[in-house]
C-alpha cells in the first residue's frame, strides 16, 4: 500500500534547479497538494526527503475517518516486467483554490508546474504567475517562474490551460484521446493550441519523447528514443522522473534536444530501480 499525494502544483527554487522530490538536488517545494498532517508518517516521509510543507493548506478531519478522506493508492507490481496496476481511493478533498495560491509570494521560484485539472482556477493561477512577472519591478532575462503544464489524462476542456503555459507536456493518453495517433501528430495538433515561443513536449512510451519550440516559420521537432535498463522492477513514477529531469536540464542551459536526451536517459534508469531513493545516484553517475 502506498498514499498518493494529489498535488497539482511543484514549485522549484531559484537557487536549485528540477527535483524530483529530493533526489537530484537537495531541496524541494511541493506546493498546494490536498494533504491532511494526521497521520505522522507522512509528514516526516516528506521532512525527511527535503520536501518543504510550509505553503500547503491544512485541513482538518472534521470527524470524518482518515480512510475517507486521504487519497490512498493501492500499486501492484508485475515482478516480470515491472509494469503496474493502480487501484484508487480519491477521497473527498476539495480542489486547491485559487484565493490562496495568489497569497504566495513568487519570487523566490524558478519554474512553476501544473498538473492539467481543476480548469478555472488553474488557468486563474498560471495568469496571475504571468501577471506578477510582467511587473516593473521584475527584472528577469527568462521569464521567471517558467510555467509549464502536463496535459495527461484523457479529459475534455483542458487543451485552453496550453495557451497558459511556457513548456507544455502531453501525454500518450491525452494525446490519442483528442485523435492524434503519433508524437508527431500530437505536437502538430498542438501547435494551435499553444503560443509562439512556447515548448511542446510529447511522451510515447517506448516510442521515444520529442519536443518543439515554436518559433514563427519555424518548428523543428527534435527527437529522443527511449531508453530502457537492463531488468524493469517499478515503472511507477518514470512519467514523472522523465518530466523532472527536463526541467533540471532545461534549468541548466541544455539544448531542447540534450533536455529530452537526459530526461529520457533518467526514466528509463528509473524502471529498473524500485521506488525513487536510487535516482540521485543514477543522475550523479549520469554527470560523470
Amino acid at each position: 500500500m502506498v498514499y498518493e499525494i494529489f498535488h497539482i502544483i511543484y514549485i522549484i527554487t531559484k537557487n536549485d534547479t528540477c527535483k524530483f522530490f529530493h533526489f537530484i538536488t537537495p531541496e524541494c517545494y511541493l506546493l498546494l497538494f490536498k494533504f491532511f498532517l494526521v497521520s505522522s508518517f507522512i509528514k516526516k516521509d516528506f521532512l525527511d526527503h527535503s520536501i518543504s510543507i510550509q505553503n500547503c493548506i491544512l485541513r482538518s478531519l472534521s470527524g470524518k475517518s482518515f480512510l475517507d478522506s486521504f487519497p490512498v493508492s493501492t500499486v501492484i507490481i508485475n515482478s516480470m516486467n515491472g509494469s503496474r496496476t493502480i487501484l484508487h481511493s480519491k477521497g473527498d478533498f476539495p480542489e486547491v483554490p485559487y484565493d490562496h495560491f495568489k497569497q504566495i509570494d513568487l519570487s523566490p521560484y524558478a519554474w512553476i508546474h501544473f498538473e492539467g485539472r481543476n480548469m478555472d482556477a488553474v488557468s486563474s493561477m498560471m495568469n496571475h504567475i504571468k501577471t506578477w512577472r510582467n511587473e516593473p519591478n521584475i527584472s528577469n532575462s527568462l521569464p521567471i517562474p517558467c510555467i509549464s503544464v502536463e496535459l495527461e489524462k484523457p479529459k475534455p476542456g483542458l487543451l485552453p490551460l496550453a495557451k497558459h503555459a511556457d513548456v507544455v507536456f502531453i501525454g500518450k493518453e491525452f494525446a490519442k484521446y483528442n485523435g492524434w495517433s503519433d508524437m508527431e501528430k500530437a505536437i502538430k495538433g498542438m501547435t494551435s493550441h499553444a503560443n509562439f515561443g512556447s515548448v511542446i513536449v510529447c511522451t510515447w512510451g517506448e516510442v521515444g519523447s520529442c519536443a518543439v519550440l515554436l518559433e514563427e516559420g519555424r518548428t523543428k521537432i527534435e527527437y529522443s528514443e527511449a531508453h530502457f535498463c537492463a531488468e524493469a522492477k517499478d515503472t511507477l513514477g518514470a512519467g514523472d522522473t522523465f518530466l523532472a529531469g527536463f526541467v533540471k536540464a532545461c534549468l541548466s542551459r541544455k539544448s531542447l534536444k540534450e533536455a529530452l536526451q537526459f530526461a529520457s536517459k533518467l526514466a528509463g534508469a528509473k524502471c529498473g530501480i524500485k521506488g525513487f531513493s536510487g535516482i540521485r545516484n543514477i543522475y550523479l553517475e549520469s554527470e560523470k
